[in-house]
C-alpha cells in the first residue's frame, strides 16, 4: 500500500548472501513477500546487498531511485569493503534509506549475536537519506509510512558547477530561508569527467 501506479520496486533478501526476491516490478503487480523466507542463512552482507541495489538501481526507470535497506545493521559476510560501498555510494544519485530493526528474537530464526557494530549509518551515510530505528512491527509500518510520504514530498535542486569534473569529492550546502522548514540533502557530490 502507498505505491502509485507509475511507481516500480525491486527486492532482495540478504544474509551470508545477497538473493533477488522479484526484479524490476510495476507497483499494480507486485506480490506479498512472505517475511519468515528472509533468513538465508547465518551471517550478514549488508555491504554487498547495498552494491547489489546500487546495480540494479542503474536499471530503474523512474527517475528517483530510493533503496530502503531493513536490517539490524549487522555486517559480517560481505566481499566489498565500507570504503569501496562508500565510494560507489558517492557516485550514484541514489538516495538510500535505512530502518533498523531492534526487535525481540522470532520464534522463526536461530538467536543472533547482536554484539556487533551497527553499519546502517555509514551505508545510509551522506547519501540525503536516513535512519529509523523501530522495536515493534508497529513501529515499523509507521516508519514505513512516514518514508512514503517523504519521497513524496521531495524537491530536485540543481546547479552549474564553476569548475569543471576533477573526479574529486565536492561537498554541499542547502539551507532554507523558512526555519520553519527541514532541509535533508546529500552531503555532496563526486565529480566524475564524462568520458
Amino acid at each position: 500500500d502507498g505505491l502509485r501506479q507509475d511507481d516500480e520496486a525491486t527486492m532482495h533478501f540478504f544474509a551470508g548472501k545477497v538473493r533477488m526476491a522479484f526484479p524490476w516490478t510495476a507497483a499494480p503487480a507486485l506480490k506479498d513477500v512472505s517475511w519468515i523466507e528472509w533468513r538465508l542463512a547465518l551471517g550478514t552482507a549488508l555491504i554487498d546487498a547495498l552494491k547489489e541495489g546500487l546495480r540494479q538501481v542503474e536499471q530503474a526507470r523512474n527517475p528517483l531511485p530510493i533503496i530502503l535497506i531493513i536490517s539490524d545493521g549487522g555486517e559480517n559476510a560481505s566481499g566489498m569493503s565500507l570504503a569501496a560501498l562508500v565510494e560507489t555510494r558517492r557516485q550514484s544519485e541514489t538516495l538510500i534509506y535505512g530502518i533498523h530493526t531492534d526487535l525481540a528474537p522470532s520464534s522463526y530464526a536461530p538467536n543472533v549475536n547482536r554484539a556487533f557494530a551497527n553499519f546502517l549509518p555509514q551505508v545510509v551515510g551522506d547519501s540525503g537519506g536516513m535512519t529509523h530505528r523501530i522495536r515493534t512491527p508497529e513501529e515499523g509500518e509507521t516508519a514505513a509510512l512516514a518514508l512514503l510520504e517523504e519521497w513524496r514530498s521531495q524537491y530536485t535542486l540543481g546547479f552549474a558547477p564553476k569548475h569543471a569534473p576533477d573526479g574529486k569529492y565536492r561537498t554541499l550546502k542547502v539551507e532554507a530561508l523558512d526555519t520553519n522548514l527541514t532541509v535533508r540533502h546529500r552531503a555532496g557530490y563526486l565529480a566524475t569527467p564524462r568520458r
